[in-house]
């Protein structure tokens, strides 16, 4: 779901659906993106972080070990 309540389908199905790539790139614009996966298999929530992987996050992930 978009900030303007826009909503895009990437897959129905199993199957790749045609969707507006500008609008796609307009939802995951913000800093904080929400999503929802339907898969039919009943009601869960879950909380996933991710990352764009930019070159200062790769660099900031560099200057340590573990």
């Amino acid at each position: 779901m978009g900030p303007d309540g826009i909503e895009v389908c990437l897959y129905n199905a199993g199957v790749p659906q045609l969707y507006d790539p500008v609008a796609a790139k307009a939802c995951l614009a913000p800093r904080e993106v929400r999503m929802r996966v339907t898969m039919g298999l009943g009601e869960s929530t879950a909380t996933a972080w991710g990352s764009d992987l930019t070159e200062d996050y790769v660099r900031l992930n560099s200057l340590y070990t573990t």
